[in-house]
């Protein structure tokens, strides 16, 4: 067998098989950046907050001196029935008076709050955990991370008090009053079970809140303080256009995440079609060069074939040149990316928190499947080629 390809190798081009060599690394290492980057900062616009898994937009009214900023049925399912709308729910506010109080390193905390809730299929929270207990009137409740920050950042300093950590806030047990009218209350225990960046607000199950408002008042009107949407894409320009038309708010940092994500999506295509170029057009180089290495060896592979020699023993030694290409290039590309990924992450670190945290386990995987494409695209080519010619001799 190497004297076959000792044979067949004499009108080798050194000049053409290092113009695909070329051509498929820089777009190897142009896809497989992209890749990497999209890995690398990805967690960092999704952060660590799920409670939110999905895209979604909260829509309010501008607060007004005498007016109304709630939404009525008809304005909800306008909003609803919106193009640019997967799935909606409506925000419920607590329409009773509720009083909190705990106590913390031996001192009484006191303070009026309010709930809001949500319909439970946005929250990505455990079911288990959220739902209101009869039996102990136990309250589970999400808090926003900022109030944490609050605390630990303006309260306790002024109070003399701790810090406070995440783990620590879901042990403390807190007990909530809620007026039944007058000077009664009814006394409910309360827990934190998560935390959220996404909305700003204090959230209980949707079950608990639509009880306790028809139970505490019923004779008030029930109307939605904002509404969550569920969108396709953040970025559609139907939606700013409906919300100027309106005259609606957007708030929270999930609308913007989602935006930032997308635009990471649309970049990284981008990157990704320029290095596909690249590769698409150095397999056509190959291709052409091996097409005139079978051409100018053709009465050769004849001959071999006339002696014994299968057509695929006669297509191996091609086979074989662009696959040991193929792995080097990938195996190039890879060192490149990784140097690439240590410049940038080096540099971005000192100034972004948690980049560079990953690994290369998508770019690797990325690149083993597109060489093995490539490897098993080429064997295809040359093989047919070579069928082609022996069946002609």
């Amino acid at each position: 067998m190497r004297l076959v390809r000792k044979l067949l190798s004499q009108h080798l081009s050194v000049v053409q098989l290092a113009g695909f060599f070329v051509a498929n690394l820089i777009g190897m290492v142009v896809i497989l950046a992209g890749v990497q980057i999209y890995a690398d900062v990805k967690p960092l616009i999704e952060g660590d907050d799920k409670l939110f898994g999905k895209d979604f937009i909260v829509i309010s009214k501008p607060a007004k001196m005498m007016g109304d900023i709630t939404f009525d049925a008809k304005e909800v399912e306008e909003i609803g029935s919106q193009p640019f709308v997967k799935d909606y729910g409506e925000f419920l506010s607590s329409q009773y008076r509720v009083d909190a109080s705990l106590n913390f390193m031996g001192r009484g905390i006191r303070t009026h709050m309010f709930f809001e809730s949500v319909p439970d299929r946005f929250l990505d929270v455990d079911p288990a955990l959220w739902r209101y207990d009869e039996q102990t009137k136990m309250i589970p409740i999400i808090l926003p991370r900022s109030y944490i920050n609050l605390y630990n950042l303006g309260f306790s300093t002024a109070r003399g008090l701790p810090q406070i950590s995440e783990g620590a806030m879901k042990a403390i047990q807190i007990q909530i009053r809620i007026n039944k009218g007058g000077r009664d209350n009814d006394v409910y225990s309360a827990e934190i079970v998560d935390f959220t960046d996404d909305i700003n607000t204090i959230l209980v199950p949707e079950s608990f809140m639509r009880w306790a408002n028809d139970h505490y008042v019923p004779e008030k009107e029930k109307k939605s303080s904002r509404v969550i949407v569920e969108v396709d894409n953040p970025a559609d320009s139907r939606i700013p256009a409906f919300l100027k038309d309106k005259g609606y708010l957007t708030e929270g940092k999930g609308d913007q995440a989602s935006k930032a994500m997308f635009l990471l999506k649309v970049c990284v295509a981008v990157i990704v079609a320029i290095g596909a170029i690249f590769s698409i057009l150095s397999m056509f180089i190959l291709t052409l060069s091996i097409y005139l290495l079978v051409e100018k060896n053709s009465e050769k592979m004849a001959n071999l074939c006339l002696i014994g020699y299968t057509p695929a023993r006669v297509a191996r030694p091609y086979t074989s040149l662009a696959a040991w290409l193929n792995i080097t290039i990938v195996a190039v590309a890879l060192a490149a990316v990784w140097y690439l990924r240590e410049a940038y992450t080096t540099k971005l670190g000192t100034i972004i928190d948690g980049i560079g945290e990953g690994s290369m386990h998508l770019s690797i995987l990325c690149g083993v499947a597109i060489t093995l494409a490539i490897i098993i695209f080429n064997a295809v080519i040359i093989r047919r080629k070579v069928n082609l010619l022996a069946r002609k001799r």
